[in-house]
């Protein structure tokens, strides 16, 4: 990697914690999904969730998948983990080698293309949850339903027949996807991996062209990243990402992860856990980047991974 100028800078704060929770008897590792992906990389077949422990260099595989898993929520200890692929949900104990119980299928009326479509893990009861939309005109009803242990779904909620007046949020309310995410939900820590979790919203430009920012290592002393943010539906990093030692004053780019990823969206999301930074595509975790803060070298590039996140180690 090449040494390059230091930038002028408006902004600098620190790289956020850990976010969800973790298991303190399990060091912490990076879960992805590996396989055949497609040249967009909007989905996967025949693929592997494995995890990578850089504090070793070592990558293990977990459990095969048909496709890449969706609405993914862990346990709060990391013990378990659960998942939509395709129509089935599906419980995996959080384990290398660990096969997959089939919890259940997802209603006829499930519609994979409308609106609020992933089925949730209900915070109470730890049920699987979803919202369907059944008939039309007069007939029209969204229900929300819930899987039992026998595997049938049963009603929770339903709207009036014909729906809810347009304006009616309480009645609205009763059949949705509640909007606060599950702690250890792959959605929730992706979230949690962008430039608004560093960065307060109120330092993010609304500038197409964005402003430099400098984000402090919490765990490495006189270490940074320098970015690009800018505002636009939400705040974003863009590439370049830089890396900083403070006290040499010397500064790298870090490259992205090789193959389709040159080309990939400049969106970037990152967050470090001890000595070591992880970088992604923002939402959607593809193309990940393992980070040495400490001497400002790439520990493993993944370019054929997505859904790379932070979790604790699964067990053996």
């Amino acid at each position: 990697m090449r040494s390059i100028a230091l930038l002028g800078l408006g902004t600098v704060l620190c790289l956020s914690g850990a976010a969800g929770g973790t298991a303190p008897d399990r060091p912490v590792v990076i879960a992805y999904v590996a396989g055949a992906w497609s040249e967009d990389y909007d989905n996967c077949h025949a693929c592997e969730w494995r995890v990578y422990r850089p504090q070793a260099d070592e990558d293990v595989f977990v459990t095969a998948l048909a496709e890449d898993p969706h609405a993914v929520v862990w346990d709060d200890r990391f013990e378990r983990v659960e998942y939509r692929v395709g129509r089935m949900l599906y419980r995996l104990r959080w384990a290398v080698g660990a096969q997959p119980e089939r919890l259940g299928i997802l209603p006829d009326a499930w519609n994979p293309v409308g609106e609020d479509i992933e089925p949730w893990l209900e915070r109470t009861s730890g049920a699987w949850r979803v919202s369907v939309a059944e008939g039309r005109g007069t007939d029209y009803r969204v229900r929300m339903l819930e899987l039992t242990p026998t595997g049938h779904w049963r009603v929770v909620a339903e709207t009036p027949v014909g729906g809810c007046a347009v304006l009616d949020e309480a009645c609205w309310s009763r059949v949705r996807r509640p909007k606060a995410l599950p702690t250890n939900s792959l959605e929730g820590l992706h979230e949690a991996m962008r430039i608004e979790a560093h960065i307060p919203s109120a330092n993010i430009p609304d500038d197409e062209h964005g402003k430099p920012v400098e984000i402090l290592s919490r765990t490495v002393p006189n270490r940074s990243l320098r970015t690009r943010a800018v505002a636009a539906d939400s705040g974003h990093a863009l590439r370049p990402l830089l890396w900083v030692d403070k006290k040499t004053g010397r500064s790298r780019v870090i490259p992205t992860a090789g193959g389709k990823c040159e080309t990939g969206r400049r969106q970037l999301a990152f967050a470090e856990r001890g000595p070591f930074l992880l970088i992604v595509e923002e939402f959607t975790g593809r193309c990940p980047v393992v980070f040495d803060l400490r001497s400002g070298v790439v520990r493993r590039r993944l370019p054929n991974a997505g859904l790379a996140v932070w979790v604790s180690s699964p067990t053996r």
